[in-house]
This record gives structure tokens, sequence and C-alpha cells, in this order.
């Protein structure tokens, strides 16, 4: 381990050879990162006595968040969709 050693072929000096064991072996995997990501998006609720403005603005930093963490752009019809099932209306505005 004082030399290093190869990973996939490539060889790599000893801080580098540990880093690489240590990331193999705890870094979080990206399956799970995506999971995690998408169940907070789904748990994004409107806060009680929370106004619009500020569950907007809140909603569209998670969105982002979200979108970072999962690699992928979630829907606008989901969002829409959250959205208006956070703020209900009358019947007749919709």
């Amino acid at each position: 381990m004082t030399q290093g050693d190869e990973v996939h072929g490539q060889r790599y000096g000893p801080v580098t050879f540990m880093i690489i064991v240590l990331a193999m072996h705890f870094a979080p995997n990206v399956d799970e990162a995506r999971a995690r990501a998408l169940k907070r998006w789904s748990m994004f609720r409107r806060g009680p006595n929370e106004d619009i403005k500020s569950m907007y603005f809140r909603f569209k930093c998670e969105r982002q968040k979200v979108a970072e963490e999962a690699g992928f752009q979630i829907p606008w019809d989901l969002q829409a969709e959250k959205i208006i099932h956070m703020c209900p209306m009358p019947r007749a505005e919709l």
C-alpha cells in the first residue's frame, strides 16, 4: 500500500489509491443519492399558514436541489400538479 496500486488497470500513487479505495467503499451510490432526492421531493409540503410566495420560493429551491442531486429535471407537468395540490383553489379558478 505504501507504493500505491492499480485500480481498473490504471496505476495510482499511495495517497490517491487510498482515496479511491475509500470512495469505492464509503461514497454514496448514485442510485441512493437519486432515491434520497426523489424522496425529499415527494415529502415537500406547504407549511402551516405559509403564504404562496414563500412556498413557491422554497419549491423552486427544492426543485433545483433535487435536479442537481438526482441528475435530471422533474417534468413540468408533475411540478404543476404538486403546486396545485399544495394550493387548494375553488374549482371555478382551475
